[in-house]
């Protein structure tokens, strides 16, 4: 009897475990030779549309997710500036008037707050970050493009909100990439 019921406590452990984890992942969009980018160069962010999930908007989430990049890149950046969501062309000027060398433009694919801890359903977020390096001689500009994908945990005692999981992804990945 004592065997069946540590058994059964060891099978709701592995069943319950992988639900209670933040899964992250990222995929390349376009193969990048770039090693790593330089650090101390003046960076430029474009503030991507809000997020959304099928007809929800989240109002604030392309200012969130700016200032989760500004912050991730402020410390190896000699300054960095988040502008406006706006065309590229707009985008580009106010960039080149930066004098920055980098621009980042994320854009929000998914962007989905839920309850967890009273549906069993996770949060997430979806993101597409281009980085564009206004040094280069070429037409297109576009060093980097990769898809950035955290989900939170299915089982928790408290919700988790889709900046909060996109915190750590972004800063993994800004980590990766100066």
């Amino acid at each position: 009897m004592r065997k069946m019921l540590g058994l059964l406590v060891m099978l709701v452990a592995v069943l319950y475990l992988p639900a209670c984890t933040t899964r992250y992942s990222g995929s390349d969009l376009m193969p990048s030779d770039v090693a790593k980018l330089d650090h101390n160069a003046v960076v430029y962010i474009v503030t991507p549309q809000d997020g959304a999930y099928e007809d929800k908007i989240y109002e604030g989430s392309g200012a969130k997710t700016a200032v989760i990049f500004r912050d991730a890149i402020a410390p190896y950046a000699k300054s960095v500036t988040i502008g406006p969501n706006a065309p590229e062309e707009e985008y580009m000027e106010a960039a080149l008037a930066q004098k920055a060398r980098y621009v980042f433009v994320p854009e929000i694919t998914n962007w989905v707050h839920r309850r967890a801890a009273v549906s069993g359903r996770a949060s997430g977020v979806t993101l597409n970050v281009k980085v564009l390096d206004l040094s280069e001689t070429e037409e297109d500009k576009t060093i980097m493009h990769r898809e950035l994908r955290v989900q939170g945990r299915n089982m928790t005692i408290k919700s988790q909100h889709p900046e909060a999981i996109a915190k750590p992804l972004v800063v993994k990945y800004i980590k990766e990439i100066f």
